[in-house]
């Protein structure tokens, strides 16, 4: 419907991988790319805005249009493409730079568990004339497993619900509480569903300035 923008918005159990191939199947992809990350969410399943954009990547929209859901589009929606989202002549150099690494990569909604066969690493970033570091995340230091295919941007499930998510391919389990926990812990934390109002995030300059040909 006209005005209607779709947003991803990750937490620990109101993203789900099923109700996401359904959707984009009838052809509702997100205008939008953002988390809900928190204390309880920042150790899996969420992790990060790269492993949601990854995520979204394997499910099988495309990268240009997954780079574009975490930086033009927020801008766009926040009524400030005018400064934010995109690079140009005059504006401020605010540049996220992304690595695509391959290989095989559970990722989890903490409902269900994919392998994806590419992922986005964050690299640094230019802020203000200042490079900063992209701090160290959940894979670094790790091998990624045997390769998995590349010549698709769908993914496989990985395991059933239920099962440990792997933290790392390294041999590390993060064991994810059971769905009905997490919802009872969400529900205390932020209130019933109906509750809760939902909002694209405002591309931020850790990842919000890049355009898509700059990943």
């Amino acid at each position: 419907a006209a005005g209607v923008r779709l947003d991803v918005g990750h937490s620990g159990s109101d993203f789900r991988f099923s109700a996401a191939r359904s959707l984009f199947e009838l052809g509702y992809r997100p205008t939008t790319i953002s988390t809900d990350l928190n204390l309880f969410t920042i150790d899996g399943p969420v992790y990060s805005l790269p492993e949601t954009m990854s995520k979204i990547w394997a499910l099988g929209v495309g990268l240009a249009d997954v780079v574009a859901m975490a930086t033009s589009n927020p801008a766009a929606v926040i009524g400030r493409a005018d400064e934010l989202g995109t690079l140009d002549v005059g504006r401020t150099a605010e540049v996220s730079v992304l690595r695509v690494d391959e290989g095989a990569f559970p990722m989890s909604d903490g409902f269900e568990t994919i392998t994806a066969a590419r992922r986005l690493t964050p690299v640094g970033c230019l802020r203000a004339g200042t490079w900063i570091a992209a701090a160290p995340d959940r894979w670094a230091g790790a091998a990624a497993g045997p390769p998995g295919p590349t010549t698709s941007d769908r993914a496989t499930p990985h395991h059933p619900t239920g099962a440990a998510e792997p933290a790392s391919s390294a041999g590390l389990t993060h064991e994810l509480p059971p769905p009905a926990a997490r919802e009872d812990h969400d529900r205390a934390a932020f209130g019933p569903p109906d509750a809760v109002v939902g909002a694209a995030h405002p591309a931020s300059p850790a990842l919000g300035t890049a355009a898509p040909a700059a990943v």
